[in-house]
């Protein structure tokens, strides 16, 4: 069973490397010096300097050995649909999508130009509900990883709804959780009123989770699952009850942060305190599952009078404040809409349907400039799908195709409306590879495609202007 999650980092020399054969570079460094009873739920390059990356990493320990996992044994023949996947690292403080769902305009505008756009679930979250579009693909961030490694196939959302469990942290404090609870069953009741969706059943889990964030070297956020068994006992209680109903799991939490962080946070001058965690933990429970799993915080009393007394904060922050008593409802819609998971056979090629999406089925993939240590951004470099890095979106991090030196594998560009229409022509046949007059283009045809579906333009401009001031501007 998993005893503990906790933290490390390594420095990996990665002078010489070649692009194309970094990615099993790093990961066949990391397996090297992992334990038996060790499995690596989370990692990223999160500084280059002096020709060694820094890798963080969440680890996962049991008291026994764990069993290796294989990758298939076959090459997917080429895909035939086209997919844009969006990448929002969490934790790192983007410009854009480092707020609730202040990513969805961006993920919206790139689907508009693509089959599908597959994202993160932090990058549409937006509290008690999601703006996603319909062709958006809800993935949690190790089913993204495993759907890299050619692992898995998502099999995209298709009129029927998934059925959700929700798990709950017991908390601290009987009394204040109680009502902590009552706002999530409220939110569930919501859900299930307003948006039809199957919630089955629920678990609290037999002891608090004790949960703590922190922030690494890099800068980014992290943390440490206090008593992670707790969160997997009432996960198994679930399956062994409902195994046949639940697609995907609900999962909230409370998590004890710095002191001072939400206002940091809220001001825009520091990452999001719980995100990194969040991530830590709906990796952990997807990797023991097999299903879709995402986190929303629960609040500390405190907390939340704290927001909803906060008159000054960043406008990309008002998502906090109005889902401050229950981020689950957003959760609870991405993940009735979230992809089912088919895992591939690892010995033998089988017949899949045309209507699954495979890694052959990417067409480029779009992150932030300085935020391209992640593994789907790896596997594009290794496998020749252009990347698109946005300058626009800035982060914490100084992991960018200079530093990475992955050469013609990046292409950047300053907004989002330029990588929408680039992505477009990718998406078409076309090469990712533009003359300086074809470059210049890029913003017009960005403009045009933001104009078609009809979004605020604004809302794709960083720093935001707040709605008051630019409503009478």
């Amino acid at each position: 069973m998993i005893t503990r999650v906790y933290n490390k980092q390594v420095l990996i020399p990665i002078t010489g490397v070649p692009i194309e054969a970094l990615e099993k570079y790093v990961a066949k460094y990391l397996a090297d010096i992992l334990q038996p009873n060790e499995h690596i739920l989370r990692h990223s390059i999160n500084n280059i300097k002096d020709g060694e990356a820094t890798v963080e990493m969440a680890i996962a320990e049991a008291n026994r050995p764990l069993s290796q996992e294989k990758y298939p044994g076959y090459e997917n023949p080429k895909g035939s649909k086209k997919a844009v996947v969006h990448i929002v690292p969490t934790g790192v403080q983007a410009s854009i999508g480092g707020f609730i769902a202040d990513a969805s305009p961006a993920t919206n505008l790139l689907a508009s130009v693509a089959d599908y756009c597959i994202t993160n679930p932090n990058a549409v979250n937006a509290a008690v509900t999601t703006y996603m579009s319909p062709n958006v693909v809800y993935t949690e961030g190790h089913t993204l990883d495993n759907f890299f490694q050619n692992r898995v196939a998502l099999i995209p959302f298709h009129k029927k709804l998934n059925r959700i469990g929700l798990i709950l942290d017991q908390g601290e404090d009987t009394e204040e959780i109680k009502k902590i609870h009552r706002f999530c069953f409220q939110t569930a009741e919501m859900c299930r009123l307003a948006g039809g969706i199957n919630i089955s059943d629920y678990e609290i889990t037999d002891e608090h989770v004790g949960s703590r964030s922190f922030q690494t070297e890099s800068g980014a956020i992290t943390g440490e699952i206090g008593r992670p068994l707790t969160l997997i006992r009432a996960m198994e209680r679930l399956l062994k009850n409902r195994a046949h109903e639940i697609d995907a799991f609900v999962v909230g939490t409370q998590i004890a942060i710095p002191q001072g962080a939400l206002d940091l946070y809220h001001a825009g001058k520091a990452p999001d305190p719980h995100g990194g965690l969040e991530a830590v933990i709906s990796h952990m429970l997807s990797w023991r599952s097999g299903k879709m799993v995402a986190h929303g915080p629960l609040l500390y009393a405190k907390e939340i009078d704290d927001l909803l007394d906060r008159k000054n904060y960043d406008a990309r922050a008002t998502g906090e404040i109005i889902g401050s008593i229950g981020y689950l409802g957003c959760v609870m819609q991405g993940l009735s809409r979230a992809p089912k998971i088919h895992f591939l056979n690892v010995n033998a090629k089988e017949r899949l349907s045309p209507d699954w999406l495979r890694l052959a089925d990417v067409a480029v993939v779009v992150a932030p400039w300085n935020s391209l240590g992640g593994l789907p951004m790896l596997v594009a470099a290794e496998r020749g799908i252009p990347i698109i890095a946005v300058k626009d979106n800035n982060t914490l991090l100084n992991v960018s195709k200079e530093t990475l030196g992955f050469g013609d594998a990046v292409i950047e560009v300053d907004t989002y409306l330029e990588a929408a229409a680039l992505a477009k022509r990718i998406v078409e046949g076309g090469t990712p590879y533009l003359s300086e007059r074809e470059h210049s283009k890029l913003l017009s045809e960005g403009f045009k495609i933001a104009e078609a579906t009809g979004m605020a333009i604004e809302s794709l401009v960083r720093p935001v202007v707040p709605f008051e001031i630019f409503a009478k501007s």
